[in-house]
């Protein structure tokens, strides 16, 4: 028996999905149909709703293109801005940098939401998820480094850390991922306020498919941080 493919809506943001072309051309998000582009989900979505024309045009672009912006925005029918032009140079530049050191497709679609990458190691900043998350390129495993980020990333001046903003009991608080390795470990967790230098990494599952990083301090040994959150010996 032949089983139908469910069609799945494109997210805009917001809440808004949308299931038709002309849903799509309502609610264009460049930033958005960039990133279902980079991870084939755009070419299958229009499959299922047989525009195949369109997915063919679309299929004959690349992100390296120089006209991509307009072009993209030529074959969905959707009004053109300036802005979309600076949003691909970034995207455009993050797939480089990324191409630079992983060839893994995977990842590779994830350029959008690239926050840092060398040899070793790759950090994502989920927007739709909150979560800042790290991949080790030797196996690929992944962690979860921080939890609801309300921020984009930034980077202190004289720092050699990124930086996010997360929200926890209804405050917000600046944590710091540390971009450089001292002894041996692959990733370190500060904030401006408690730890600032955290001495190890641990695993550990919180939740199914999901897992963490927790993190001990040398200033603090009544608590660790567990992805982004101070917790008492105790409360553990």
């Amino acid at each position: 028996m032949h089983m139908k493919r469910v069609k799945f809506p494109l997210n805009m943001g917001e809440g808004i999905q949308v299931r038709t072309l002309e849903e799509l051309q309502a609610n264009f998000d460049f930033e958005k149909v960039t990133r279902y582009f980079l991870n084939g989900k755009l070419l299958i979505w229009l499959e299922d709703r047989r525009l195949i024309n369109l997915k063919e045009q679309l299929s004959e672009l690349s992100l390296a293109d120089e006209r991509y912006p307009e072009t993209v925005c030529e074959i969905l029918a959707v009004p053109y801005i300036d802005r979309f032009s600076y949003i691909w140079k970034k995207e455009k530049k993050s797939l480089e940098w990324l191409k630079e050191n992983t060839d893994n497709t995977e990842l590779l679609c994830r350029a959008y939401d690239l926050v840092y990458c060398d040899k070793k190691r790759v950090v994502y900043l989920d927007r739709d998820k909150k979560t800042v998350e790290f991949y080790r390129l030797e196996d690929m495993k992944c962690w979860i480094l921080l939890e609801n980020v309300c921020s984009e990333v930034y980077a202190p001046v004289d720092s050699q850390s990124i930086c996010f903003l997360t929200e926890c009991a209804g405050k917000v608080h600046p944590m710091a991922v540390n971009l450089v390795y001292q002894d041996n470990r692959e990733m370190a967790l500060s904030t401006e306020e408690d730890i600032l230098y955290p001495i190890y990494n641990e695993e550990f599952i919180k939740d199914i498919e999901k897992v963490y990083l927790k993190y001990q301090s040398e200033d603090r040994p009544d608590a660790s941080y567990i992805s982004g959150y101070l917790v008492k010996r105790e409360e553990r």
